[in-house]
């Protein structure tokens, strides 16, 4: 989403909220970071889909936390919490694995398949414009068709027992969820 499906370019405008939540319009948003670097899709070969964005000081909160992913004091809702540091732990079958994404919140399911190859449809623009496939291979996919949503792309699938990166997650579908697993990122 950073990069817009490849027609995005190094220090365009990261906006919150994002075009797809303002109706396509860049101007009712708040500028909080530019486009730093990113996979290019339709490039041969490409087998993640990951951007970075160097962020506006002030911008956005920035001790490292994930919404709702940490301990819970009190009630049932999780505070805030950050997942470990370092390159993250291997996908397992059956793994118990969590995220927190803008659309469905925090949920939680299993790995259901590792090493997975995967076709995503993108299209170029805000609702409209072209569109292109990416085979991808070797992938995570997590079980249930509610573990995400359209919005959820670039939450970070964690491990339930040790917040330890798992996977990105770039794509979903009513049975499953798929992510780029967190050795390759």
């Amino acid at each position: 989403m950073l990069a817009r499906s490849d027609s995005a370019a190094i220090g365009d405008n990261i906006i919150q909220p994002g075009l797809p939540d303002s109706n396509c319009n860049p101007n009712s948003a708040t500028v909080v970071a530019h486009l730093s670097q990113f996979v290019r899709l339709e490039t041969a070969g490409t087998n993640v889909d990951a951007a970075i964005a160097q962020i506006n000081l002030g911008a956005v909160d920035t001790n490292g936390t994930i919404f709702s992913l940490g301990s819970t004091a009190t009630g049932n809702v999780p505070n805030p919490g950050s997942p470990h540091a370092g390159t993250g732990v291997a996908a397992k079958m059956a793994m118990p694995v969590a995220k927190s994404g803008r659309t469905t919140g925090l949920t939680c399911s299993t790995v259901g398949a590792v090493g997975v190859s995967t076709k995503v449809q993108y299209q170029t623009g805000c609702g409209t414009g072209t569109t292109f496939s990416v085979t991808y291979q070797n992938q995570v996919s997590v079980s249930g068709g509610t573990f995400s949503g359209q919005g959820d792309s670039g939450s970070l699938i964690v491990s339930q027992a040790t917040a330890d990166p798992v996977a990105l997650l770039y794509a979903g579908s009513d049975t499953d969820t798929v992510g780029n697993p967190s050795r390759m990122f």
